[in-house]
Parts: C-alpha cells; sequence; structure tokens
C-alpha cells in the first residue's frame, strides 16, 4: 500500500514536514504534535485587498513611444518607459486563515506514527494512549478532527489568527472573527478597514465527556471519544462584492448540519469521495518500496519506480484538495499557506506557475477540477478588458504575468518605494491571456462537451484573440509580431553588453498567439460559427514570425541572436509551442524538435522545482524517455524542510519531507508538472495520434496504466512487458474513430459508444 501512503515516525517540525488536508475551500496542514497537535487552517477566498481596477494615466502613450524608441533602436528609452510609465501596483496576498490548536496534556508517545492516506483523504496520528483522525469534507465543507482514547483524557481547543481578529462563545460553539487587511505595503500591513474581507471559523465539539465552551478555549474533560467540527465562511461574494455579512451565520449553519450528519457518515462520504476520484486513474511502475517510513524512501541514494508511483498519486491528491468544483483555482502554494507575507504573494502566476498547477487535470480523469480555473480566466475577461483598452487602446482581454482572487490583470512592477527599476523583465509581458486559453480548450478537447465549448470556451478564446489581433504589428517583409516583447524573466545581452529584457518579438509570445488562433479556427469548425472571423484569422496565420534556429542549433529566443545572460536559466520559455502546445512535434518538424533539444542541452539538467517538471515534460514531448526519466529522479531528490532561502533557488529543486515540491521555497507547481510528465512517459496525444509508450524509459520495463485519459474523451488502460504493450483497451462515450501509433506503427480503430475496445500490436 506504500503507493498512497505518506507515513512518518515523529511530528512535523515546520510547514515542509506537515501534510496537507483539503476540499478545495478549506484546506489545513496537520502537523501531529504532542501533547498540543497544531493545525493550521486555509480558506481560498480570503485575500488582502478589496474589489478593485487599475488604470494608469498614461499608459497607452508610453506603450506608443515605447514602440516608437525601440523602432529607433533606442532601448534605454524603450525600456525606461515600459518600466516607469507602463506599469501599475503589485497585487494582493493570499492570507492564512488561523490555527486550531489541540491542547492534549500529557500524554504518551510510545509507538507514535503519523500519515496520510492520500486515497481516502485522511490524516492519522497514532500513539499508545489515543489515535487522532483528521478530515475535510467537500459535500459537508467542514473540518472534523476525531480522537479516541483508551484512558479519559482532557482535551482543550483554541482558535487564533495572525489576522485581526478574536474567538468567543457563541452558544456551544466556539467562535473566532476576523478580517483580512485592505493594504499590504513593503511586506507590512498597512491598513485594517471595513472594506477588507471578513470571515469566522466555527468550532463544536461532540464527545462522551464534559464539554465547557469559554471565550478562548472549548475544552473538553472525562472524554474518551471526541470529534471537533470545524466550519469557517467569509463575507466574499465574488471579485466585485466582499461585503456580504452573512458569513457568521452561514459558519454556525454549516456547523449545525455537520454535526447532525455525525463523523461516521461524514467520514464514510469522504473516503468514498477520494476513493472515487482517486481511482480515476491508476499507475503500477512494478516499483516496490524498501520501507514504509516516507523519509527513508525519500533518501535512499537510488529512487525509482516506487517514489514516481507515489508523487503520481499525490499531484492527483493535491488536484481534489485544492481545486474542487466551485472553489477558487490553486494558487502558487495550491491552498496552504502559513505566513502573512508569502513569497510572490502565494497569488496565481500565469508566465507558468498556474498552468502548470492544471497540466495533469484532464489526463488523470480530473476533468471537473479544472473548472475553477476556466471560472477565473471568466474574471480575468471581465477585467482585463479595461486593462487591453487603458494600456494598449485594444479590443478583447489581456492579462499579464501575475492575478489575484480580484481579477488583477495589469503590469504588476510596483509603485513608490515598492518600484522595481527593472521590473520588465517580467512585467512587460502579456502572454498571460493567450496561454489561459489553452486549459480553457483542453477542457473541451478531452470532455468534447460541445455546449461548454459553445458558450464559455470559445467566447473566452475569440475575445482574447481580438487583442492580439490588435497588437500584431507588421515587422520586416510584412511578417506580423507583437511587438515589443520579453521572454519571462528572461535577459539577454544587446551588442553593447549591455542588460536588456526587451526585445522586438520573443517566440514565447509568438507561440502563444499561433496557438490560440489555430485553436480559435478549431472550434469555429466545429461550432460551425463565425465564418468571416475564421477567415480573417485563417490569413493572419502564415503572417505570423515564424519559429528559428539560432547557429548553434537551438531554438532562437528572442528576434535575433543575443548572448544570454543566463545559459542555465530557470525558464524554457521558447520551448512553449513543443510543450504544453504541440506547434512543434517529432514527427510532424523534426528539425523544430531537434532545436528545442539542444536548446534544453544547453539549459542543462538542473534547475528549481517547477522548471525540473517543465524539462521532464519537454524530454517526455522530444520521446527521450530516458532523459525525462533522470530529471523525474532529480526533482524527487530529498530536501531538507528548512531548505526555504529563496536565493538557495540556484541549488536546484527537489522535494521536501511532506512531499511538497522545492523550488526553494514551496510552490506546488512541480508537484503537478512531474505527474503531467509521468504520464507522458506512456501517452502522448499529438498529431491527431493517440501514440503509446512514446517515452518509455530503459527503467520501467514493465507495468500498467488504467484510465488515463486521451483527447476526445477517449480512456486508456494499458499493460506493457520488455516495453511492448500486451493489453490495450479503449473506451469513449461516443462512437469515433481514432488513430493510434507505437513503435512507427498506426492503426485506425474503430470505437463503439461506451463499449470497450481492445486494440493490438
Amino acid at each position: 500500500m506504500s503507493e498512497h501512503i505518506l507515513k512518518y515516525y515523529a511530528p512535523a517540525e515546520n510547514f515542509n514536514e506537515a501534510v496537507p488536508l483539503g476540499n478545495g475551500f478549506l484546506g489545513a496542514m496537520i502537523y501531529g504534535g504532542y501533547p498540543t497537535e497544531r493545525i493550521s487552517l486555509n480558506r481560498d477566498d480570503l485575500w488582502s485587498g478589496k474589489p478593485y481596477r487599475y488604470v494608469k494615466n498614461g499608459a497607452y502613450e508610453a506603450y506608443v513611444k515605447a514602440r516608437r524608441a525601440l523602432l529607433a533602436n533606442d532601448r534605454d528609452t524603450a525600456e525606461s518607459l515600459l518600466q516607469n510609465d507602463f506599469v501599475c501596483p503589485y497585487g494582493t496576498y493570499f492570507m492564512p486563515m488561523g490555527e486550531l490548536a489541540l491542547e492534549y496534556g500529557e500524554t504518551d508517545p510510545a509507538g507514535y506514527y503519523r500519515q496520510l492516506d492520500i486515497y481516502s483523504g485522511i490524516a492519522s496520528i497514532v500513539c499508545a494512549s489515543r489515535t487522532v483522525e483528521h478530515l475535510i469534507s467537500y459535500s459537508h465543507r467542514c473540518m472534523v478532527n476525531r480522537i479516541t482514547s483508551k484512558k479519559p483524557l482532557t482535551v482543550t481547543a483554541k482558535l487564533s489568527s495572525l489576522l485581526r481578529g478574536e474567538s468567543r462563545s457563541e452558544g456551544n460553539a466556539l467562535l473566532f472573527e476576523g478580517q483580512c487587511p485592505v493594504a499590504i505595503f513593503l511586506g507590512e500591513i498597512t491598513e485594517y478597514g471595513d472594506e477588507g474581507t471578513r470571515f469566522a471559523m466555527a468550532l463544536r465539539a461532540v464527545t462522551d465527556g464534559r464539554v465547557t465552551v469559554k471565550d478562548d478555549a472549548i475544552v473538553v474533560e472525562g472524554a474518551t471519544d471526541v470529534a471537533f467540527y470545524l466550519t469557517a465562511q467569509s463575507s466574499l461574494l465574488n471579485h466585485t462584492d466582499n461585503t456580504d455579512d452573512t458569513y457568521v451565520r452561514r459558519a454556525l449553519d454549516e456547523l449545525d448540519a455537520a454535526v447532525a450528519v455525525g463523523y461516521d457518515a461524514i467520514r464514510k462520504e469522504h473516503v468514498d469521495y477520494y476513493g472515487e476520484h482517486m481511482t480515476k486513474t491508476e499507475l503500477d511502475l512494478g516499483g516496490k518500496a524498501i520501507s514504509d517510513d516516507t523519509l527513508v524512501r525519500m533518501k535512499a541514494q537510488k529512487k525509482g519506480a516506487d517514489m514516481a508511483e507515489l508523487i503520481f498519486n499525490y499531484g492527483k491528491y493535491l488536484t481534489i484538495a485544492t481545486s474542487a468544483p466551485g472553489s477558487h483555482p490553486s494558487n502558487i502554494q495550491g491552498l496552504w499557506n502559513e505566513k502573512l507575507f508569502a513569497e510572490w504573494r502565494c497569488d496565481y502566476h500565469l508566465n507558468i506557475n498556474t498552468q502548470m498547477n492544471y497540466w495533469p487535470t484532464t489526463t488523470c480523469g480530473l476533468a471537473p477540477f479544472l473548472l475553477p480555473l476556466v471560472n477565473q480566466v471568466k474574471v480575468i475577461a471581465e477585467t482585463g478588458r479595461t486593462t487591453a483598452r487603458a494600456f494598449y487602446n485594444a479590443d478583447g482581454f489581456v492579462c499579464h504575468y501575475t492575478s489575484d482572487i480580484w481579477g488583477m490583470t495589469g503590469p504588476a512592477g510596483g509603485e513608490g518605494e515598492e518600484h522595481n527599476p527593472y521590473n520588465a523583465v517580467y512585467t512587460y509581458w502579456c502572454g498571460g491571456s493567450g496561454w489561459l486559453c489553452r486549459p480553457v480548450f483542453e477542457y473541451y478537447e478531452y470532455t468534447l462537451d460541445e455546449d461548454y465549448l459553445r458558450n464559455t470556451a470559445y467566447p473566452l478564446m475569440k475575445e482574447a484573440a481580438k487583442f492580439y489581433l490588435d497588437v500584431l504589428t507588421p515587422m520586416d517583409n510584412g511578417m506580423l509580431a507583437v511587438f515589443p516583447s520579453t521572454s519571462p524573466e528572461n535577459y539577454f545581452m544587446d551588442e553593447n553588453g549591455v542588460r536588456r529584457a526587451i526585445a522586438w518579438w520573443s517566440t514565447m509570445t509568438q507561440s502563444i498567439v499561433k496557438d490560440l488562433l489555430l485553436n480559435c479556427v478549431k472550434a469555429c469548425k466545429i461550432l460551425d460559427v463565425d465564418e468571416e472571423w475564421r477567415a480573417e484569422i485563417e490569413a493572419v496565420i502564415p503572417k505570423l514570425r515564424p519559429f528559428a534556429i539560432a547557429s548553434d542549433g537551438s531554438l532562437l529566443e528572442w528576434d535575433r541572436e543575443y548572448t544570454e545572460r543566463d545559459p542555465r536559466h530557470r525558464h524554457v520559455s521558447h520551448l512553449y509551442g513543443l510543450y504544453p502546445a504541440d506547434l512543434i512535434t517529432t514527427d510532424r518538424t523534426p528539425e523544430l524538435a531537434q532545436a528545442c533539444k539542444r536548446t534544453l542541452e544547453k539549459r542543462g539538467d538542473d534547475g528549481t522545482g517547477w522548471a525540473l517538471a517543465w524539462k521532464s515534460c519537454l524530454w517526455a514531448k522530444l520521446k527521450e524517455g530516458d532523459h525525462a526519466w533522470k530529471l523525474i529522479m532529480t526533482q524527487l531528490r530529498y530536501k531538507e524542510s528548512t531548505d526555504v532561502d529563496i536565493g538557495s533557488m540556484d541549488k536546484g529543486g527537489g522535494t521536501y519531507p511532506n512531499l511538497f515540491d522545492a523550488h526553494p521555497p514551496f510552490q506546488i507547481d512541480g508537484n503537478f508538472g512531474v505527474v503531467a510528465a509521468i504520464a507522458m512517459l506512456l501517452l502522448q496525444c499529438e498529431d491527431d495520434e493517440l501514440k503509446l509508450l512514446p517515452a518509455l524509459p530503459k527503467d520501467l520495463d514493465h507495468g500498467s496504466v488504467k484510465g488515463l485519459v486521451a483527447k476526445g474523451n477517449v480512456r486508456l488502460d494499458m499493460t506493457w512487458k520488455d516495453y511492448k504493450p500486451t493489453v490495450i483497451t479503449l473506451t469513449s462515450p461516443v462512437a469515433q474513430t481514432v488513430r493510434v501509433r507505437f513503435d512507427g506503427k498506426v492503426k485506425e480503430i474503430s470505437l463503439a459508444a461506451n463499449e470497450e475496445t481492445a486494440v493490438r500490436f
């Protein structure tokens, strides 16, 4: 059972050792301590700030002047204008909600262990004197902490928060009311006020002992069985309104409802819920765990199939825990944050990180868990219209590199003392809206939900495309480019040896635009709509600046060959066309694929956690399974839980004791990216084909997978031995014909609706 159990023989000493629970709305980190159990808590909608839209006076004029300056080869002026007159303030922070402390007094730690069963979504702490189970129910929107003791115990429960607030008794419940700050500046809270989001946590004990509810605690005495129920609600209605004053009543009503259901029924429903979704995809790589102790397994010099199975399953678990239908999408730390001022504001980073959070979702049969991101794109489309018009005088909508719960879309470079004078390298990048449309369209590709395509995906894609059509600029030979452009967070050296961020165009932005326009054409044809507009974009696509190969054989990143300031840079943005897009494939565009390979060789085999995951995916797409596997194993290297210094990211990423991805510090994107990489070793959908075992490494000579989903909503069950598939079964909810490839052989397979079809090679 080692492929779905995280087990430890000592309490967690810090965040990167604690284990996560979540239902998309409510998150908890379980430390498993004694004599006090610490549980940190989050709600997905608690952010600093308030509803806002930002318009910068003179931004469009600065944009026009910067373009003119760059055309005149005045790079200093162009960058100065974009870094000073084209930026907006930074966005808001994802806030920690609070902490539940369970104080047991004296306890016997003999026989202690703690574990997380990711197939049931239950964290357990076991020792000689008691057993504790923790879960967070999706159906009942509550956390339950069930304690059973061999002898009567006294336990005291307290609620607290780093945010402003206070606790009080409310009937038979303990209530904590708090509020989020309105403003944070230079890493300090500068304002609380009525415009900040408010919240309430409600706690009740159900026990065979005696209960006393005080203003600061619930005390349970003489109990052998006690269950603490916790619910939380906020005043946030949506990105434009956080003034709902019913949040206390709603938290208490949810608490009453959960208690009425009872722990046993909630537990059964919860285990069924996690079991249903976790078993959508099942992977067996033939691995055997060397120990049930997760730390022993992680620290083993040679890692292999057993850890790959575990990290694959863990990524599915994190998807279910952070991004449930109806919740907000997972942020840069998923759902878990204990800091008032988390790194990168714990926000939505849109130049790779947020999108990577959803790379494996559809492939692993978890398509409904992608919808929170789609709903956030709707918010971004609404607010991004204002940004497109104010900053570019363009139609449609745009988003830059970062966003938040309020739908921030502007080029955030800071103002006043927070202003970064060299912000263009990350700020001036308008690809966020286009990239977000890729997962929006992929939901249709993997579900074939035509109503969704017609009413949700296509309108978003069309509006995003309108922006790029407006800003595309004729360059040499009439070719079109988004001018100027950057390659996210990467610099080059100009002909005078000066560090630069702004180029005439960049391969990444061009790739995003082409990818979006091609998908718009596909959608038009499927829906049989907008024939004239389709013809317009079909005429534009051939005029887009094409991919180019540099003199050293690598893929050109910018408009010409510049000296790279950091040849080993963690971002590989110019390979977007290889993955996550399919503009470059080994079969259809072999020369460009070879250029991508050369690029990866130059970048090297190390990097931060998410960068290792992206490189793993890229090597898998190149059908270089052994190289992809090497990087997957590199990402699984053990990182000490205290190795969190952002300055240490140059030492390379890895995995913390609780299997969280180490950037460092913790970022959850790598957890999801590595799942996508493992899946692509076994199945790839490109060139209108299902490619089986396209990148199988030598270490995986046998194994099986059930429930991988291909485009077209085709389910794949497959067993392989000696690197060859022995059993292949495809199932589709609709009748269709698919092309299947293995080892250079291609077969056309007719699938009847809802019938298993065997395929043989």
